[in-house]
């Protein structure tokens, strides 16, 4: 678990990383598909395609690396339910809750291109990293298989 735990915190940093380039150089256009209409969820999954097939490699990277990181903090959470650790439950559950705000921010920034949704993403990420932080704290160091 030490090990998935310090993984997924190092793909954190990455996706900080990632996120900068984005922001810096990157053009997302105005008028890609999810940009306007379809209601919020919608446009974010049309956005979110978008992304991952049509535009540019720093941002397909970023945005395929946010699936990852959701599918990570799922199979965190799943471990934690299973060793029944509350402690390591309610870190497990609020690193998701920071990883999927942080998605759902940079839904938000692809479809209406406002810097407090990169805000919101970052402030995402560092709630993660704590909480993930403190997960890798209290998780004994043992030879588990996770």
């Amino acid at each position: 678990m030490r090990r998935l735990l310090a993984f997924t915190m190092l793909l954190l940093a990455v996706q900080v990383v990632l996120s900068a380039v984005v922001k810096l150089y990157v053009l997302i256009p105005a008028n890609h598909p999810g940009a306007t209409g379809g209601g919020y969820f919608g446009q974010s999954q049309q956005s979110l395609s978008w992304a991952l097939a049509h535009s540019d490699p720093w941002l397909q990277v970023h945005t395929a690396l946010g699936l990852v990181l959701v599918l990570l903090a799922l199979v965190i959470l799943a471990i934690a339910v299973v060793t029944l650790r509350g402690g390591l439950f309610f870190a497990a559950l609020v690193g998701l809750i920071g990883i999927a705000g942080a998605g759902g921010a940079m839904a938000a920034y692809l479809d209406f291109n406002q810097n407090l949704d990169l805000l919101l993403m970052t402030i995402g990420v560092a709630l993660a990293l704590v909480a993930y932080t403190g997960a890798l704290l209290i998780t004994p160091s043992s030879r588990s298989r996770y």
